[in-house]
């Protein structure tokens, strides 16, 4: 008769549970781990010889490191993916300002040099008109004049 050792029961609480799973994939690791080292030294194992492999996996000290490693081993995981998930959304978020920068700009910016051409005469012939004006109030004697009135306020003392 086949001797079975129930550690599945023992690590895994239902199907959904991802770290019982874990600490039995563990477990069955270190088994064929095990018996491949017997086999290494010529020693063919029995159902007999696994006996006490069984009883040592299955004790609570074994299923408590089974499952912490598992533990670790998924917190690892869920670490590596959102370390991953964190840099593609660094990653998207700069490519996705790039481009509304680009088209911040790209309005900003003039379209073509008559544009520019225009928006140089323009200032061109404003420094014109304001030359002008000067040199037209130089020449003929006009000034301006600006009077400035300090209201003094009186304050009476009785």
């Amino acid at each position: 008769m086949r001797n079975y050792n129930h550690i599945y029961k023992k690590l895994v609480n239902s199907d959904t549970d991802l770290i019982g799973h874990i600490a039995y994939s563990l477990y069955k690791r270190s088994k064929i781990d095990y018996i491949e080292k017997n086999k290494e030294n010529g020693q063919n194992l029995s159902d007999e010889d696994l006996k006490h492999f069984n009883e040592i996996s299955s004790s609570e000290s074994y299923i408590d490191g089974y499952k912490l490693k598992s533990n670790l081993i998924l917190q690892s995981f869920i670490n590596t993916i959102l370390e991953e998930e964190i840099k593609t959304i660094k990653n998207e978020t700069v490519n996705q300002q790039t481009e509304i920068l680009k088209d911040v700009v790209t309005t900003l910016v003039p379209k073509n040099m008559k544009t520019i051409f225009l928006g140089l005469i323009s200032s061109f012939l404003f420094a014109l008109v304001i030359a002008a004006i000067a040199f037209i109030m130089q020449f003929s004697n006009s000034t301006i004049s600006v009077k400035i009135q300090e209201n003094a306020t009186e304050i009476k003392k009785d």
